[in-house]
């Protein structure tokens, strides 16, 4: 394995590691080992299975396994394999989308128990993410740079922008009720969504 090689996974492994899970991880983990449940006293365990708190920590957990996992993939196929060929800029950006995102998720973790102000997070999250799936064409080094975003878009764009107008109208209109139980269940297909779309690409049946 050649030097440059070498270099290439150390900076993905890098780049996995951090930001996404360091900066997430610490709040998350303080979350899953019970503050919130100090600070709600749910008087059963159907009280606790269905309240708004632990619905939001399953919709952050269905949201953050497909970000890592196509954060993942997406470093290795561009800095591992060379499946994207990309110019020196994408590196600075995106390791910045990460940071950004990482920190987004750390805010989620925080407001779990404010499901209107962690939902708005969220929607800020997804855009984030629409914003550099759309900087991609302008990052690759290919003729084929058109394609790959579309493709991209179908993968990930698409359900992070259904969610995202879908989200904001729930969120906006004040006549819906059982809001949270709505946004929640969304988010899933949300993620199943994305599963649906981007599966060979995690399994390395297809590239970009």
């Amino acid at each position: 394995m050649g030097l440059s090689n070498i270099k290439r996974i150390t900076l993905v492994a890098s780049l996995r590691r951090w930001p996404l899970s360091t900066v997430a991880g610490g709040r998350i983990h303080s979350v899953l080992t019970g503050r919130f449940h100090r600070h709600t006293h749910p008087s059963t365990f159907w009280d606790i299975l269905f309240s708004k708190t632990t619905l939001n920590v399953i919709g952050l957990l269905a949201t953050i396994i497909p970000f890592y996992h196509g954060a993942t993939r997406y470093l290795e196929a561009t800095y591992v394999t060379a499946e994207r060929k990309v110019k020196s800029a994408a590196l600075l950006l995106d390791f910045t989308v990460l940071l950004m995102e990482g920190i987004c998720f750390y805010f989620l973790a925080l407001f779990i128990q404010d499901f209107v102000m962690f939902y708005w997070i969220l929607i800020a999250t997804l855009v984030i993410d629409i914003f550099w799936i759309l900087t991609t064409f302008f990052t690759v080094e290919s003729k084929s740079a058109t394609s790959l975003t579309i493709n991209l878009f179908k993968c990930w764009g698409v359900p992070n922008l259904c969610y995202v107008v879908i989200g904001i109208l729930i969120l906006s209109i004040r006549v819906i009720d059982n809001k949270e139980f709505l946004l929640f269940s969304f988010l899933i297909l949300r993620s199943a969504w994305d599963y649906k779309n981007s599966w060979g690409f995690y399994y390395l049946k297809k590239s970009v």
